[in-house]
C-alpha cells in the first residue's frame, strides 16, 4: 500500500474532536444469510482496504493540526464472537459505540463477526468506523464492496488486480462555491432568525464522559409498510425523509407530556458529493457531508402532515440557497 499524508478538512476535524470526547463513531450491523467463514471475510477485507486509501490511514496530531497518515498502517482488525443469545448483537454494537480508536498505526475501522450456535447458516457483521473517514453513502458502499469480494472468493473466481482509488482532498477544497447565491443566503438567514425561536437546552444533571452511554434503538419497516409510507407521502405532497423527521419530533414531544409549546432543534446530514468539482462518485469512501439544522415548535394542535410538508419546503429552500455549502465556506474563514 502507498504511503501518504494530508491535513484533515473541516468536517473530518469536527468528527475527530467529537471522537476525542467519546463520540464520532458510526456502527453498522449487517445480517447475512449463507455460509461465510472468518477467513473469507478477512480476505475480502484485505481487498477492500487495498482499494480505498481512506481505510489505510490513522490520525496524528501535529503542532498545526490533525493529519491523516498511512506509513506503517496495519490490516483492518477482526474479532470473532460466538454468541449464545440473539440479544447480544445489539449489546455488542452498543459497546462498540463507546470504544475509541487508539492513536496507534491502525485503520479507523474495525470488524466484529458474530456467529450463533442455533443458526449455522448465517452470521452478523458489526462494522465500526471513525466518522472522520466515512459518511452514510460510504458505509453502504463499504458493505457492498465487502460482500462483492466475499462472493468472488466463495465462487473461487480469479480476482483481478484491485483498482486503487485516488485519495481525495477535503470536501471544502473541491466544493463549487459558485453555486452560492449570497443575496438568497442573506434573506434566508434573516427569515430564519425572525421565524424561529432558539430552543433552550434542558440539562437535568451533568455526567462525565465515562458515565454516559448511548443506546441503539433499531426499527425496521416491512416491505409492505414501506410501500404504504411512500405512497402516502406522495399523496400528501411531502417526502419520506420529511415524514420520518416529523415522526421523530412527534415521538420526542410525547415524552414531555405537556400542553405547552415545545421548541425542538433537529439536524441531518447532506451529501456534498454532487456539489464538488469534479463530482465525487459514490464508489469513493470518505466523509463528504455538511449539516442542515432547523428549529421547530410542536404542540397539541400541530398536524402531522402539515408539518411534514413544511419540513420538506424548508429543506428544499435551504438546499436551493446553498446553506449546506455556505456552512463550510464560513467555517473555513474562522
Amino acid at each position: 500500500m502507498k504511503s501518504f499524508s494530508r491535513k484533515l478538512g473541516l468536517v473530518e476535524k469536527f468528527m475527530t474532536l467529537g471522537h476525542e470526547v467519546g463520540g464520532g463513531l458510526i456502527v453498522n450491523i449487517v445480517y447475512i444469510e449463507g455460509s461465510l467463514t472468518p477467513d473469507t471475510i478477512k480476505k475480502a477485507l484485505t481487498l477492500v482496504q487495498k482499494r480505498h486509501p481512506i481505510l489505510q490511514v490513522y490520525i496524528v496530531e501535529h503542532e498545526d493540526g490533525f493529519y491523516f497518515e498511512s506509513e506503517g498502517i496495519t490490516e483492518i482488525p477482526v474479532q470473532v464472537i460466538y454468541k449464545e443469545d440473539d440479544s447480544e448483537t445489539i449489546k455488542i454494537a452498543e459497546q462498540e459505540l463507546h470504544i475509541k480508536f487508539t492513536h496507534e498505526k491502525s485503520p479507523l475501522c474495525r470488524v466484529t463477526i458474530l456467529y450463533s450456535e442455533s443458526k449455522s447458516n448465517s452470521c452478523e457483521i458489526i462494522i465500526t468506523f471513525h466518522h472522520g473517514i466515512i459518511d452514510g453513502v460510504s458505509c453502504m458502499k463499504f458493505i457492498d464492496n465487502l460482500l462483492f469480494y466475499c462472493q468472488k472468493i466463495i465462487d473461487g473466481e480469479n480476482i483481478p488486480e484491485v483498482e486503487y482509488l485516488e485519495f481525495l482532498p477535503p470536501a471544502e477544497e473541491m466544493l463549487n462555491f459558485d453555486l452560492l447565491n449570497e443575496n438568497k443566503l442573506e434573506n434566508y438567514q434573516l427569515q430564519k432568525e425572525e421565524k424561529e425561536a432558539q430552543p433552550q437546552l434542558i440539562i437535568e444533571q451533568t455526567a462525565s464522559v465515562n458515565q454516559r452511554f448511548t443506546r441503539m434503538l433499531p426499527r425496521m419497516l416491512s416491505k409492505e409498510n414501506t410501500k404504504i409510507l411512500i405512497e402516502k407521502c406522495k399523496q400528501e405532497n411531502t417526502s419520506v425523509h420529511s415524514a420520518i423527521c416529523v415522526a421523530m419530533l412527534f415521538a420526542s414531544a410525547q415524552l414531555f407530556s405537556t400542553d405547552d409549546n415545545i421548541n425542538f432543534s433537529y439536524a441531518f446530514p447532506v451529501s456534498l458529493r454532487k456539489y464538488c468539482q469534479p463530482k465525487i462518485p459514490n464508489a469513493t469512501l470518505g466523509c463528504f457531508i455538511s449539516i442542515l439544522a432547523f428549529n421547530q415548535l410542536i404542540n397539541q394542535d400541530t398536524i402531522f402532515w402539515n408539518l411534514a410538508r413544511e419540513c420538506k419546503a424548508k429543506t428544499h429552500d435551504a438546499l436551493i440557497d446553498g446553506v449546506h455549502i455556505n456552512l463550510l465556506k464560513q467555517q473555513g474563514k474562522l
